[in-house]
């Protein structure tokens, strides 16, 4: 096993020493560790440019401030390190959401409180790291780290559920059984369940009633098994059980979610709220979901309006027009381009059959694998799967065969009226 490299910045001599003590403590557990320590910003990104870390402890008030820089110089030095922000229980994440959403923000993937101990400094380096005497596992890190997909509307009505729910079936058809996790964040209004034929015992609220103490174990036990191999994570039955709910309650349970799975897939509820902007920050790729209608796509124009305000990475924020038929008088995929002033990067026909699924509580690509509807899905599914360092080339099949004709010019100035 490669030895893991742990750099520790910490201005406190007495708390760098005892969590290199931590780390060093677990070499008694099958972990080859090597500690560094710096106690300042300046002197830690020297250390991260010659020693290659392949973890970062830093202070969880300096995170906004400090990760980036770390990261950049832990990049430089030709891998990307894993950050873990130290906290004093009077400054924990439950009680200090802002300091909290900041530091995840900034690229922190988790949190060791202080003073620190070995079985929780253990459990973070099995988290990101693999069980002791795993071949390559320090150069696995990054891997480990699942990716999180938050599907997401301006509006209800446009069948952003039914994609959630038929894209973590058809990642799961991909992937295998127990790799995919699909969470309901609509806390008020959540169905995706009633698309699954599914009645959880346990919901979200439990997860985020149980943060204390919740761990990989406890929250497996909160997910229901769906037959398609997905895990599902349900929103409250109850409004006022989702009137509790914070934003960075739900951000801690979607990291510990990535931890658990290679694909989180979020179906979000239709408005620019605290936790849909914390689902955001977290995730990899935000997949908005439009329909070739003019007030809807409007309305979606002003929504990515909002959402460039973010300056997220282009490639994050991809664009799905949903239910895609082409007959006179509808938008044609170009035209809706052209009035939202960015490409559309999938286009998912409407199939009636998605429908009659939908009402008999089965996601259609469990039972389809030929249709137009199927192919769409796969699309996005090879997207999402792909090595970050293959080929870009994201335009899909049913893409190039929708593009080309001439636009609707009416509905064109419609919709960007």
């Amino acid at each position: 096993m490669d030895a893991i490299r742990v750099l520790v910045v910490n201005e406190d001599e007495a708390v760098r020493k005892a969590i290199r003590s931590a780390f060093a403590g677990l070499s008694t557990r099958g972990y080859a560790m090597v500690t560094f320590e710096a106690p300042t910003l300046a002197r830690g990104c020297e250390v991260a440019r010659a020693a290659r870390p392949a973890l970062m402890l830093v202070e969880l008030k300096a995170a906004e401030t400090s990760v980036q820089s770390l990261l950049e110089a832990s990049r430089g030095a030709g891998r990307a390190a894993n950050v873990v922000a130290t906290y004093l229980p009077p400054d924990a994440p439950a009680a200090k959401s802002d300091a909290f959403l900041k530091a995840v923000r900034a690229g922190v993937s988790d949190f060791l409180r202080l003073p620190p101990v070995a079985e929780e400094a253990e459990a973070i380096v099995r988290k990101l790291f693999g069980e002791p005497g795993a071949p390559g596992s320090a150069r696995r890190s990054a891997a480990r780290e699942g990716k999180i997909v938050a599907v997401f509307s301006h509006k209800g009505g446009v069948g952003k559920t039914t994609l959630a729910v038929n894209l973590a079936a058809a990642l799961s058809r991909k992937e295998g059984a127990g790799r995919v996790a699909l969470v309901d964040s609509a806390l008020q209004l959540g169905n995706a369940a009633t698309f699954l034929d599914l009645e959880p015992e346990y919901t979200l609220f439990d997860a985020v009633r149980s943060l204390s103490r919740l761990d990989e174990a406890l929250l497996g036990e909160y997910l229901i098994p769906h037959s398609s191999g997905l895990s599902f994570l349900d929103a409250p039955r109850r409004a006022p059980e989702a009137g509790t709910i914070t934003d960075d309650q739900v951000s801690q349970v979607l990291i510990l979610l990535r931890s658990m799975f290679p694909y989180v897939v979020v179906d979000t509820f239709p408005m620019i709220d605290s936790i849909n902007l914390a689902t955001m920050d977290l995730a990899s790729t935000i997949l908005i979901v439009t329909e070739a209608v003019s007030p809807i796509v409007k309305g979606t124009r002003r929504c990515l309006e909002v959402i460039d305000q973010l300056d997220y990475a282009r490639d994050k924020v991809r664009l799905v027009l949903n239910r895609y038929a082409p007959f006179a008088g509808n938008c044609r995929p170009e035209t809706v381009a052209e009035a939202l002033e960015r490409d559309i990067d999938y286009v998912v026909p409407y199939d009636r059959r998605v429908v009659i699924a939908a009402n008999d509580g089965v996601p259609y690509v469990t039972s389809s694998r030929r249709s137009a509807f199927a192919a769409a899905l796969r699309a996005i599914v090879e997207d999402l799967t792909r090595d970050p360092e293959s080929d870009g080339g994201r335009r899909s099949l049913l893409k190039r065969l929708f593009f080309g004709s001439r636009p609707n010019g009416r509905a064109l100035a419609a919709a960007r009226e």
